[in-house]
């Protein structure tokens, strides 16, 4: 530890490399997320935290890291236990975005084990199930209240620049809207596809 300006700093933190990496993924892109992140550990970029589009990252040694993700609603007393479950499993959790848990986990430390959070079809379906229902609850009211204001003030605003800022939220907001029905869709065909699996 030295003292820097009013404050003790780690020479640890100021010795290591970092770096952020801008990069947009939706929902139903689970998976090319996972091997993106993977394919950052092999070239010795380590994930640290998680941000809105963005990603911080340690430079390390190279290691082939097994990255998942779990969506999960947690309130702050049941949080430890939550993380402890994983931790007992050999995962480490690493950062939190919005209700999206990251986890990773060595597989040379791993041998003979499952490399994934949920290895039952069963528990998959619960989680995108969880992620339906917070989507249906976030953005149900949007689509019922804020969509409608939007097109009636652009309407009657119509030729002012208020009227430009409307007609450019509901713009926006159909788009965001159009997304999550999309997602809304991708997760119901993952769903389905998963029943079918467990019946085979």
């Amino acid at each position: 530890m030295i003292l820097l300006g009013k404050g003790l700093v780690n020479m640890k933190d100021i010795n290591r490399e970092t770096k952020r990496v801008f990069k947009i993924f939706f929902a139903w892109n689970e998976k090319k997320e996972q091997d993106w992140l993977e394919s950052m550990s092999y070239k010795g970029w380590h994930l640290e935290r998680v941000g809105f589009m963005n990603y911080l990252f340690e430079k390390g040694s190279p290691k082939g890291y097994v990255y998942r993700f779990d969506f999960k609603i947690t309130f702050k007393d049941d949080q430890d236990d939550y993380l402890a479950i994983f931790e007992d499993l050999g995962w480490e959790f690493i950062d939190r975005f919005s209700s999206w848990y990251y986890f990773r986990i060595d597989p040379e430390k791993q041998k003979g084990k499952s490399l994934e959070i949920y290895s039952d079809n069963p528990s998959l379906i619960k989680k995108y199930q969880r992620l339906l229902i917070f989507l249906l609850v976030v953005t149900g009211p949007m689509i019922y209240f804020s969509i409608p204001k939007f097109i009636e003030r652009s309407i009657i605003s119509y030729g002012t620049s208020i009227g430009i800022l409307y007609i450019l939220l509901t713009v926006f907001s159909v788009i965001i809207e159009g997304l999550v029905i999309f997602a809304i869709i991708r997760f119901l065909i993952k769903i389905t596809r998963l029943r079918r699996q467990g019946k085979e």
